[in-house]
């Protein structure tokens, strides 16, 4: 009876134009994790916590270390490696943390998008994909061109992929067909992932990859030992395998370690793969996606750590907490959330 009585009120103010101002909409936290260290942009400011082994919570600490401010404001993207960080500020292109000889050679220009796998870095700067840092398994060339424009660039351990023009393209370590092309090669350079169309964005595990569709699809390929290609099997695939099996289409992906969330179109958050201290539930892997919160606005994975942000502004963070990458003081697992 209220609730219908309220509705009755906020009809007749829009009719009268009384609905008052419009209300500023919360800002939404956006996360990148490491494999022991988290990094959240938050309003331009990046704030990071965790193991500073490296510097990459940020220069002056050591140890274990709690938020610490890096960032004060203007950054718009955030990409956390194993031992370094990188950010875009404006349109310049910015790391912290690894020894500088990984940074030798760091482009300049205007950066668009930004990725850090374990020890190399890939970023669009010009219009180019340019990498830097380990290259043992061609995980890092110097200058790659596609398509047209890059739209989403992912890397995690000594992989990386890219879409453009709706193709998804990796490079790099291929050992368990974490590339997509068919076959598994140690390294391979840069070729189209097999039999997927209007790919729109991309993202990459430890040896996964997976891709969202315009459609909404979503198609994995690469290892699957946890079950993070969401078939319901264990098996490794060496091309892409799908469409996992969700409620609605997918607006936005994400790769972790040794597993994988998408946000749906309703706003729901359905994660599959590794489920270490119980981040997607119960105990256990889970090979098929589960539906874990709703009205989420991004989602980040790292190795066994979750973070997802709602649209009310509010986020959560889970997972493994051996090195304070969820919250201080260091515990085997543990959650936080904010603001």
């Amino acid at each position: 009876m209220i609730r219908s009585l309220l509705r009755g009120i906020a009809v007749l103010l829009l009719a009268c134009g009384g609905a008052g101002p419009e209300v500023a909409r919360p800002a939404i936290a956006e996360f990148c994790l490491g494999p022991d260290y988290t990094c959240q942009l938050l309003d331009g400011g990046v704030t990071c916590w965790g193991s500073n082994l490296y510097g990459q919570v940020g220069p002056g600490h050591t140890g274990v270390v709690g938020p610490n401010l890096v960032i004060r404001d203007g950054a718009r993207s955030v990409a956390c490696g194993a031992i370094h960080v990188c950010a875009i500020i404006g349109t310049v292109l910015t790391c912290w943390g690894t020894p500088r000889a990984l940074d030798a050679g760091l482009p300049t220009g205007t950066a668009d998008l930004v990725a850090a796998g374990e020890r190399h870095t890939c970023a669009v700067v010009n219009d180019i994909i340019n990498c830097w840092g380990d290259n043992d398994v061609w995980q890092a060339p110097e200058s790659i061109v596609l398509g047209g424009p890059v739209t989403s660039i992912a890397s995690r351990r000594a992989h990386s992929c890219a879409s453009s023009e709706g193709t998804a393209y990796c490079w790099g370590s291929g050992g368990a067909g974490q590339l997509g092309i068919g076959s598994d090669p140690q390294r391979a350079l840069v070729q189209p992932v097999l039999d997927l169309t209007e790919v729109t964005q991309v993202c990459a595990g430890t040896a996964h990859s997976c891709a969202r569709r315009a459609s909404g699809e979503v198609f994995c390929w690469g290892q699957n030992f946890s079950g993070q290609l969401g078939d319901g099997t264990r098996d490794d695939r060496l091309s892409p395998v799908g469409p996992v099996p969700l409620t609605a289409g997918a607006k936005q992906i994400a790769c972790g370690a040794e597993a994988t969330c998408a946000i749906t179109t309703r706003g729901l958050l359905t994660c599959w793969g590794d489920n270490a201290c119980g981040i997607f539930g119960d105990a256990g892997t889970i090979a098929e996606p589960v539906e874990i919160a709703d009205e989420v606005e991004t989602v980040a994975l790292g190795d066994g750590v979750l973070c997802f942000s709602r649209s009310d502004g509010s986020w959560l963070c889970r997972g493994r907490n051996s090195e304070g990458q969820v919250r201080l003081p260091v515990s085997d697992c543990a959650s936080r959330q904010g603001p």
